[in-house]
């Protein structure tokens, strides 16, 4: 596992991970608009802090006034439209978690490939 986490792919799975949202079709007919929000946000960068006051949110659902949030609030809950040009600096993920940045492939040459080659192949013989 530790070979995989280094790999391009293997750092986007570890700095990206699942998360699955599923309400009960009543949910779905009574906030219509928050589900519509919802699916816009689905393919937007967000984050564990946008999580958190999502869940927040669902705490006031009931018409009870949610208290205004702080300086240091980082999140924007998931039933509000999160801006298509967000930066993991903007969401509060750290540059070792963020997934948005350049990755460049290492370059390999011919000689590195026939080094590799011969290497292994005298490592098999070697058997």
């Amino acid at each position: 596992f530790s070979f995989f986490r280094e790999t391009y792919h293997g750092r986007i799975e570890t700095s990206t991970p699942y998360l699955f949202l599923t309400f009960p079709p009543w949910f779905e007919r009574k906030y219509p608009e928050l589900i519509k929000t919802l699916k816009i946000n689905q393919n937007r960068l967000s984050s564990h802090y946008d999580v958190y006051e999502t869940m927040k949110d669902i705490l006031f659902l009931k018409g009870h006034k949610r208290p205004e949030g702080t300086v240091q609030e980082r999140g924007i809950s998931l039933f509000r439209e999160i801006p298509k040009a967000r930066t993991c600096r903007n969401a509060g993920i750290p540059d070792e978690f963020c997934a948005c940045g350049k990755f460049q492939e290492p370059k390999v040459t011919r000689e590195t490939i026939s080094i590799l080659g011969i290497t292994l192949l005298n490592k098999i013989n070697s058997f």
